[in-house]
């Protein structure tokens, strides 16, 4: 009797098992659907955002707001007399412990310009 009890048990568990997989792989293709409709949408979504940058709209956009492009009279060239340099001045330092400091703190610096 114990045995048949067991193999009933047994019955039970793997009809339980087949009630989750089939729930599960329902699941799955609810989601796997909606995932394609999503790449339609998002597709959809870049093709329009791409019609947005259309020079020709925008063009006829400034025109109907009133901008126009400047006339030659309207642009002025600024020259600037003499070449531009820079110097860079830096004390000799000699000392470890001020060459460490230096690396330091450049170390540091390009992180932070990094993460920025």
């Amino acid at each position: 009797m114990c045995a048949v009890g067991a193999l009933a048990a047994m019955a039970v568990v793997l009809v339980m098992g087949y009630i989750q997989l089939t729930a599960v792989t329902g699941s799955i293709s609810d989601l796997q659907e909606q995932v394609s409709q999503l790449e339609d949408q998002r597709v959809s979504l870049v093709m329009d955002y791409e019609r947005t940058f259309d020079m020709a709209k925008i063009k006829e956009a400034a025109e109907a707001a009133g901008m126009k492009k400047p006339t030659a009279g309207q642009v002025e060239y600024v020259e600037l007399g003499g070449g531009s340099k820079a110097e860079v001045y830096q004390a000799e330092s000699d000392s470890l412990l001020s060459r460490l400091t230096h690396s330091v703190k450049s170390g540091i610096g390009a992180l932070v310009e990094y993460f920025r």
